[in-house]
């Protein structure tokens, strides 16, 4: 174990974070862990080896809702190694703890920024090569009359939404919320009809407000004996 301090990496809330986690140290190629918890200033994940290196880049996709409601790719961030430890599960397995240089959200933002940057480089560009190649429709116009009007109301009203949603303002939240029905037809998909329902409630949005409605279409197999038992697990 280490003799760091975790108190930085735990001021921030944990979650449960059973997903990948890829780590990359320089000079080695990149392996891919199994997540355990999760944090703005941390990560845990569990490896069956020693990891040999103080600092290296990380590599999750962060939980809907821990950042913001909007971010869910990939975020690429350094950490350092500040525990290492056994923890008896199934089969012995290493506990690593890493603190994160940055916090989530200061790299969240950074890749906003990036983004923004690209964006003002890409989008200016993929217009000038429009106008370009709709030149050739107006240049060639008599030729083709018929098609070359087509593709240019087609670019008009194609360019015309990235125009109108630069002005655009979201609506005043008057915390209207309404239920929300899934409803999922099923039949003979035993190996999955689990985790389609459950995805449902993984969602973000208050779960007292989301029913699911499965619709058994005569399954020979398991699947109605799997949805009576995620009735019971899950009431609505």
């Amino acid at each position: 174990m280490l003799n760091s301090s975790n108190k930085e990496r735990r001021a921030h809330p944990r979650v449960p974070f059973n997903e990948p986690v890829v780590v990359k140290i320089k000079g080695k190629r990149k392996k891919k862990f199994h997540g355990r918890d999760l944090s703005c200033g941390g990560i845990s994940f569990y490896s069956d080896h020693a990891i040999d290196a103080n600092k290296m880049y990380i590599k999750i996709v962060p939980p809907q809702g821990l950042v913001d409601d909007i971010f869910d790719s990939g975020c690429k961030i350094k950490g350092k190694l500040v525990e290492h430890r056994a923890e008896q599960l199934d089969q012995d397995k290493k506990y690593v703890a890493i603190q994160f240089e940055k916090t989530l959200i200061e790299r969240v933002r950074e890749i906003y920024k990036t983004r923004i940057k690209t964006g003002f480089f890409i989008i200016p560009l993929i217009f000038i090569v429009l106008f370009l190649l709709k030149g050739i429709n107006v240049k060639f116009y008599w030729y083709q009359p018929v098609f070359n009007i087509y593709s240019l109301i087609v670019t008009t009203y194609i360019l015309s939404r990235f125009v109108l949603a630069l002005f655009y303002v979201p609506p005043k939240d008057v915390n209207y919320m309404p239920t929300v029905t899934f409803v999922i037809p099923v039949r003979n998909d035993e190996e999955i009809i689990s985790e389609a329902v459950s995805s449902c409630f993984k969602v973000n949005y208050p779960m007292d407000k989301i029913e699911v409605i499965a619709v058994n279409d005569g399954s020979t197999d398991s699947t109605l004996e799997k949805l009576k038992k995620l009735k019971k697990l899950i009431p609505n």
